[in-house]
């Protein structure tokens, strides 16, 4: 095999939308092997993505495990009480 030394050489690699550079490490170690991804300008795109990640797709607030049955059991009767008054407001209108 060769026994010169071959110069450090940066591996580039791109993971969706990111971006980042590896540096090769050396014999001796002098150059660390870890890279920090580059810092890219923000696309239309990308700031939209970030947007739907950060406002509109984020966990919903949802009812306690203690509420929940009677939240389930009234809301068949809720519904109907719904639908009669809007039957009744129809035939009051006709």
């Amino acid at each position: 095999m060769d026994t010169e030394k071959k110069p450090n050489r940066e591996i580039t690699y791109q993971v969706g939308w990111k971006r980042g550079k590896i540096r090769h490490e050396s014999q001796d170690g002098t150059e660390q092997g870890r890279g920090k991804p580059d810092e890219l300008p923000r696309t239309r795109i990308e700031t939209v993505h970030l947007f739907l990640n950060r406002y509109l797709f984020r966990p919903v607030p949802t009812v306690s495990e203690r509420l929940l049955p009677y939240v389930l059991w009234t809301l068949p009767a809720v519904s109907f009480f719904v639908c009669l008054t809007l039957v009744y407001i129809l035939i009051r209108t006709a």
